[in-house]
């Protein structure tokens, strides 16, 4: 481990103890160490502003190893730009800017379209010289299990019960005293990535539907009202088949991993896997509700006029001008063929030249008892790791990692959130209500790490119309997945 210099001037012994007594962070219930001294933050003017260690890392490179900012989907966006000329380009140089001379660092972040692949070779071969790893979380997962990764647990200085770290992320994703991935405000990949409704206004104005901000205000946005505008929308546009160019009340997407009724079940409050009183992992995807909310949403979305999937939008479809059928699909969407599409934050400014503009809304509830809206993380969406190397330099991570944060929550979040989100893409005052809402209620499935059997099965048990046989098939599996993964994680060191 480097050593690091203290740049604090010579204490009286009193103030040496205060200042080391500050330092020692207690990370998720860990014990407290002994660390640098500490010096008062003032940059914000805020009243009380943060304090954080000093230290002078001697201009060493402070390296992120991830997927790429230029990628057409689940890109590394604001962790290091070239191009400062846009307004997020300018927060992120102006952030890592105060971190680098803070520390007396220098950030670089090295791109690769799939970081996943390389890294266990890459540690085993002593080639690991980064610091942390930002990758889709669905393909993190075994290097996780093999050891590859590093528990945050393990990290000093670093304090996730501060606004600038997730705290439902450290809740959900630790698995027996482990926490191998964590979010943060350095990176907008988990804002982006939550998925939600997005509502056409120009078809709810046609067809005189209720306008669902009025609904949710009202706590009467249900599973059963949604699905009701849904077979409100369906029109041929008179050749008799129909197709991409009808209109229809939902654009569905497919899948066990990112498919509509994956993520609706979440929204009523189904939870695919839950932690035992003895911290141990415990499915319980098939219950009473579950089957209820399949059977709604099959009854209306195998309805041939009421949604369109993703693949029948783009069956013959000139697509040249799109990146990918997902892409093409809301275009759609944007030109008043679909009513509702469930994505994240970071696809809005597919929308922007809409005729009457979009709406946000919750995923809604299972009825109106239910108290709280839930969402569920895009499956593919970034999330940090640390690679498990004996030469990495923990204190340094922990140190630099928790002043990043701390300054991304008030540059380059905020701008993103605020700017970006709320007030260039999303600009009505109820959107802003909504995306609070959405913002707040993320749910973090802990079985995208280690399973996909639990998804898939409900998704193979949908589209087959019989759960309970698909589940039946499925369950050996799916116990023997989570036994498997709890037992590596466990038994690692």
């Amino acid at each position: 481990m480097k050593a690091i210099k203290l740049i604090t001037a010579i204490l009286t012994a009193a103030m040496l103890l205060v200042a080391l007594a500050g330092c020692a962070h207690t990370n998720n219930g860990g014990t407290t160490t002994d660390a640098p001294a500490m010096s008062s933050i003032a940059e914000t003017g805020a009243e009380t502003a943060p304090s954080f260690c000093e230290a002078d890392f001697e201009k060493s490179t402070f390296t992120v190893y991830g997927r790429g900012e230029k990628e057409s989907s689940y890109p590394g966006f604001y962790i290091d730009v070239e191009d400062a000329t846009d307004s997020m380009g300018q927060k992120t140089v102006e952030r890592n800017a105060l971190v680098e001379q803070k520390y007396n660092i220098i950030i670089e972040f090295i791109q690769e379209p799939n970081p996943y692949k390389n890294i266990s070779r890459m540690i085993d071969s002593g080639d690991a010289n980064f610091d942390l790893i930002l990758d889709r979380r669905a393909y993190l997962s075994n290097l996780a299990q093999s050891g590859y990764l590093m528990d945050f647990n393990n990290i000093d200085y670093i304090d996730f019960s501060k606004p600038w770290w997730d705290a439902n992320c450290a809740r959900d994703y630790e698995v027996a005293g482990k926490l191998f991935f964590m979010a943060n405000d350095i990176s907008v990949s988990n804002l982006a990535g939550t998925r939600f409704i997005y509502f056409n206004k120009a078809l709810i104005e046609n067809y005189q539907l209720e306008n669902p901000y009025d609904l949710v205000k009202a706590n009467k946005w249900t599973l059963d009202k949604m699905l009701e505008m849904v077979k409100s929308v369906n029109t041929d546009n008179g050749d008799g088949v129909w197709d991409n160019q009808d209109t229809y009340g939902f654009l569905a997407e497919t899948g066990g991993g990112n498919g509509t009724i994956i993520q609706l079940l979440v929204g009523c409050g189904v939870k695919y896997t839950e932690k035992a009183e003895d911290g141990s992992i415990v499915c319980n995807a098939y219950n009473d509700k579950t089957l209820s909310v399949i059977d709604k949403i099959y009854d209306v979305f195998e309805a041939q006029t009421c949604t369109l999937t993703y693949e029948k939008c783009a069956s013959g479809a000139d697509m040249s001008g799109f990146a990918n059928k997902y892409n093409y699909g809301r275009s759609l969407f944007a030109t008043d063929h679909f009513l509702f599409v469930q994505n994240g934050m970071s696809i809005s400014d597919q929308f922007k030249d809409m005729s009457k503009g979009y709406g946000i809304a919750p995923n809604p509830k299972y009825d109106e008892e239910q108290e709280n809206f839930y969402h569920k993380m895009d499956k593919y969406a970034l999330i940090w790791a640390i690679p498990n190397t004996k030469t990495l330099d923990t204190e340094r991570l922990g140190i630099v990692m928790e002043y990043w944060a701390y300054q991304s929550s008030r540059t380059v979040m905020p701008a993103y959130y605020e700017v970006v989100i709320k007030y260039r893409r999303a600009n009505d005052p109820d959107a802003h209500q909504m995306l609070d809402i959405v913002k707040g209620s993320i749910y973090y499935d802990r079985s995208e790490l280690f399973t996909s059997v639990i998804t898939e099965a409900i998704w193979n048990g949908y589209i087959s119309g019989n759960i309970t046989s698909s589940w039946q098939q499925n369950k050996k599996a799916i116990d023997t997945s989570i036994q498997n993964f709890y037992k590596k994680i466990s038994e690692l060191g």
